[in-house]
């Protein structure tokens, strides 16, 4: 069973009213085991996407990177660039890279804060726009988040 709580002084409470009824199964006093994550801002997910599709539409003109016409590809080349790596497998002498989910289950708040941080900076350097400017501007090349 999954519930979401927030925490305020005296402890963590239900969101809505379909936590209320999934902890209500429980009896005052009885002990529980929990695990916790923070759940992820979707804000910030869409401002990756967004400059991914940025890097993505803009790729064509730098030479090196032509092949990074896709956010999908963009969003894989940065997994990789900050080692967000799952395993890597040898196959007749090939190395084969296998990038981890960004996924809201794959990930919480606070691992992907941490990614995206990391990716801002190689979205920087294949742009060529500051940090600063990309997350100011962001918006600019927002696209539907997958």
């Amino acid at each position: 069973m999954k519930a979401t709580v927030v925490k305020k002084s005296g402890g963590l409470f239900p969101v809505a009213p379909s936590d209320i009824d999934k902890l209500n199964k429980y009896a005052n006093g009885e002990i529980i085991e929990v695990s916790h994550r923070k759940a992820r801002f979707y804000p910030l997910l869409q401002k990756y996407w967004a400059l991914c599709n940025m890097i993505a539409q803009n790729a064509k003109a730098h030479e090196d990177f032509e092949c990074l016409n896709t956010r999908e590809l963009v969003s894989e080349y940065i997994k990789l660039k900050v080692g967000h790596i799952d395993s890597r497998i040898v196959i007749r002498d090939h190395v084969h890279i296998i990038t981890k989910s960004i996924s809201y289950s794959a990930m919480d708040q606070d691992e992907f804060s941490e990614f995206f941080d990391k990716a801002v900076d190689v979205m920087s350097a294949l742009s060529g726009i500051p940090v600063h400017d990309l997350l100011l501007n962001w918006a600019e090349y927002e696209c539907g988040v997958q």
